[in-house]
């Protein structure tokens, strides 16, 4: 900035405002100065009163002689020499904040060499004479005045056993006019890796990687939109991509992620490309042969290339930090700017946001609705003897199902499942039982109560306790079923198993309600005024040991009466005498919704020897925390071609967020927008077939068939009792059974015949959809295959008809016919 600038003379103003007034109007873009009047120097104010004093002494005389003069005029002041002024060097920089020690000159200097117009056309002879060489050679070379649409790189790297080095190699081709051209290629030994004597043992994965690192470089040199880059190693452009990490101290993997975060900040397209190797791609084969001709004989393509300098910057990890220095970079808006001498100045690094670093929502404790949950529940504890096979599942389940408990506690279960388990309309958390076969506990839960099966979760498991935690309609319980030692046991035993039983509900969080399912072999004495539990005395240690457990969980324990006040039993000994030992436990809180019902039947394999069940219901009214659902994105959902295209949509969506934004802040903006973006266009989430050959139409036909084959099992069923009913009437009554008895047989064998058919048509319907469905993915996978190339297509080929590569077709057998003149009594 120049500005003219004139001396204090005849009273106007001097200095900088000085020469904004002397300028006048042609100053107006200027802004105006802080004051209309500055204050004059010193000089100027001696020479003021000087003035003012000579023209009081003229006045004066001129008064005395009785003449008025005027004053004496003043000269007309001349125009002041201009004066230029620099304001940036009168205005001193900023102080340095942070030194990034790299800029544009630098990473230009760095990545010499890599320009399109320094790229060799010609091949070696060797190499042209190939199958490859000769496409190559048939290709239209680069228009240097002409736009590029796209840039093709395809990169390989090669090694020979006994080198000290592997070899590259780079080959560029361009689009222009929506015409392919070539625009030379690039290889050489691998100059970029540590020396063996390091401890690097060279492979073809260092050529790999290098020639990686040339591709990026071309492409952050060349003028270009779309980078594609093709590479036969998997690991290597994982790892130049930033796919995948690498190990500490690499510079090479480094450096290539650095000059992909490069070409990002350009606003270039990149895609990277897994090219099977010797399947048909012809660059890709030309790229392999001209490693090999680098590692054969040493040469540098073209042999004026040299790569000091970029190993230098490699080392010296500038190529890590080049993507600070691209000019007009998309990240512009959310870092500060960088200076010429590479850093930022101290008032961008000290520039804060206004608004207060919240926590993120992610992070924030989420509302939480607080709800009254009745809760209805019928309880069972019962020791079972044994729940071992399928029989014996069978007839508890259908005993639980027909008295409608909701959640049970079995004992001496003889079973070794573990874990969570379905069985019909019962969930089985289950321990097992110990290496003799003896004990084993469950706990049955009836899906119709409304469990929450995601909030299962087994804390503790032994043959003798399992404790466990679930959710019920957003109340959270903790549930355990135990089984005591019995009395026989030494008292010391007896207290170390109740002090270990308490230990593990201490574990547990204490807004969980716990429900205990037990057979303690805890006896109390009999109580003609009340049957309370807890109230009565105990006739042996574990009943002692019972009432200082509940009494320190706050544990409200079933009684020793039924609703009609009769005495209850849970074992008979062998003598005959009975007692109540098995009791179920509810919060104290929920004590007055906690009635004992009695003895139930269950109709069980050992139902009625030495143990009854107990029966009790639990009304209570609880008030429980309800949050609402988490916006989720399955990973399941990005994994089609759908969700992939949303990905994109909602990262190009993402909200540019300011440098002054704090990293939590960041992050928090990025994340929201895009799982909102995702949330909102979410897929259908109905699970689709596990074989891809089958479409979704005949995956319906699929669950039709099993329904109806559900369905089936209980109309078959009552065929077949109303057919045996109508026998055993005829039996018992030694006559004709009754016409009502003969129309309902028939109606349930003539409903048998309809499912019958009804599923035979559906096989039928399903069988050609499947052959339907399985051609067309045939010839989708065929078209797949051609677009792939010719090996690719082959490869398809012999995996659908299942044969090697040495397969060859039959020949035609001749097939013998009957000539009308010939007789063929010979045949």
């Amino acid at each position: 900035a120049e500005v003219q600038a004139g001396n204090a003379e005849g009273g106007a103003p001097s200095g900088l405002y000085g020469a904004w007034f002397s300028l006048g109007g042609s100053m107006s873009t200027l802004p105006a100065p802080l004051c209309t009047t500055p204050a004059a120097p010193a000089d100027d104010i001696r020479q003021r009163q000087h003035l003012q004093a000579t023209h009081l002494v003229a006045e004066s005389s001129q008064v005395e002689h009785g003449t008025v003069r005027s004053p004496p005029r003043s000269p007309r002041p001349t125009k002041p020499a201009a004066t230029t002024l620099c304001l940036q060097q009168a205005i001193l920089p900023p102080a340095t904040a942070v030194s990034w020690e790299i800029n544009q000159d630098i990473v230009t200097d760095a990545l010499k060499g890599h320009c399109l117009a320094d790229l060799q056309i010609e091949l070696p002879e060797s190499v042209a004479q190939t199958a490859w060489g000769r496409i190559w050679n048939r290709l239209p070379t680069i228009l240097p005045c002409q736009p590029l649409q796209a840039l093709y790189l395809f990169t390989d790297g090669s090694y020979y056993p006994g080198k000290r080095q592997a070899s590259w190699a780079v080959i560029v081709l361009v689009l222009q006019n929506n015409q392919v051209y070539k625009a030379g290629i690039l290889a050489g030994p691998c100059a970029l890796q540590p020396d063996a004597d390091a401890g690097h043992f060279p492979s073809a994965y260092d050529g790999e990687l290098e020639a990686l690192l040339h591709a990026l470089a071309i492409g952050a040199s060349a003028p270009v939109c779309a980078c594609h880059f093709g590479s036969d190693c998997q690991s290597a452009l994982t790892a130049a991509f930033g796919f995948s990490g690498h190990q500490q101290g690499a510079l090479l993997p480094a450096a290539a992620v650095g000059l992909t975060a490069t070409l990002v900040a350009q606003g270039k397209q990149l895609y990277p490309h897994k090219v099977e190797a010797h399947h048909g791609c012809a660059f890709n084969s030309l790229a392999d042969e001209v490693a090999k001709f680098a590692g054969k004989t040493g040469q540098c393509l073209p042999a004026t290339a040299e790569w000091d300098t970029l190993h230098a910057a490699i080392n010296e990890k500038v190529l890590e930090r080049a993507w600070l220095t691209v000019p007009s970079s998309i990240f512009a808006n959310t870092l500060p700017p960088l200076r010429e001498d590479g850093t930022w100045s101290a008032p961008n690094t000290l520039i804060r946001s206004s608004a207060p670093n919240a926590l993120p929502p992610y992070l924030q404790r989420i509302k939480e609705d607080v709800q009254a949950i009745p809760l209805r529940l019928r309880l069972l504890t019962y020791n079972a003897l044994s729940v071992r096979g399928a029989t014996a599942k069978a007839l508890i389940c259908s005993g639980l199902l027909r008295h409608q408990i909701d959640l049970a506690g079995l004992q001496e279960t003889r079973d070794r499942a573990q874990g969570v388990s379905s069985c019909e309309d019962y969930w089985v958390l289950a321990s097992p039982c110990d290496k003799g076969g003896h004990f084993g506990v469950q706990i049955w839960l009836r899906k119709a109560a409304g469990w929450d099966r995601t909030s299962f979760a087994i804390t503790h498991s032994d043959p003798r306790v399992l404790v466990a935690v679930c959710s019920l309609r957003g109340v959270r319980l903790v549930l355990i079923c135990a089984h005591a030692p019995t009395s026989a046991t030494s008292e010391e035993e007896l207290t170390r198993w109740w002090a270990h039983l308490k230990s593990l509900l201490a574990k547990i969080p204490k807004v969980c309600a716990p429900l205990l399912f037990i057979d303690a072999n805890a006896r109390f004495e009999a109580s003609s005024s009340h049957g309370r539990t807890l109230e009565s005395a105990p006739s042996n240690f574990n009943a002692k040991c019972l009432q200082h457990f509940a009494n320190d969980i706050g544990l409200h324990i079933s009684a020793q009466q039924d609703e009609q006040g009769r005495p209850l039993h849970s074992w008979r000994s062998p003598k005959g005498t009975t007692s109540l030992i098995d009791y179920v436990g509810c919060p104290v809180a929920w004590a007055d919704g906690h009635r004992t019902v009695g003895n139930v039947d269950l109709a069980d394999l050992h139902a009625d020897w030495d143990h009854l069940p107990i029966h009790t219901c639990l009304a209570a009214t609880v008030e429980a925390v309800t949050t609402p659902a988490r916006s989720r994105v399955a990973p399941k959902d990005l994994q089609s071609d759908e969700g992939r295209s949303r990905a994109i949509h909602a990262v190009a969506a993402a909200p540019l967020v300011p440098w002054t934004a704090t990293c939590t802040s960041h992050v928090d903006a990025l994340q929201g927008s895009m799982v909102q973006a995702l949330s909102h266009s979410k897929p259908d989430s109905s699970p689709g077939p596990r074989n891809p050959v089958i479409s979704q139409a005949t995956l319906g036909l699929v669950r039709l068939r099993r329904h109806m084959r559900r369905c089936l099992r209980p109309v078959d069923r009552r065929a077949d009792m109303g057919f045996l009913h109508l026998c055993l009437q005829a039996w018992r009554q030694r006559t004709q059974p009754q016409e009502e008895l003969y129309r309902q047989a028939k109606s349930a064998r003539l409903a048998m015949a309809r499912s019958y058919h009804g599923l035979a048509v559906l096989n039928k319907q399903l069988r050609q959809a499947m052959m339907d469905d399985r051609a067309q993915f045939a010839r989708l996978q065929m078209e797949q295959a051609r677009h792939a190339g010719p090996a690719e297509f082959a490869h398809r080929l012999r995996a659908i008809l299942r044969t090697g590569r040495k397969f060859r077709p039959p020949p035609l057998l001749p097939a013998l016919s009957k000539e009308p003149t010939v007789r063929a009594d010979w045949l």
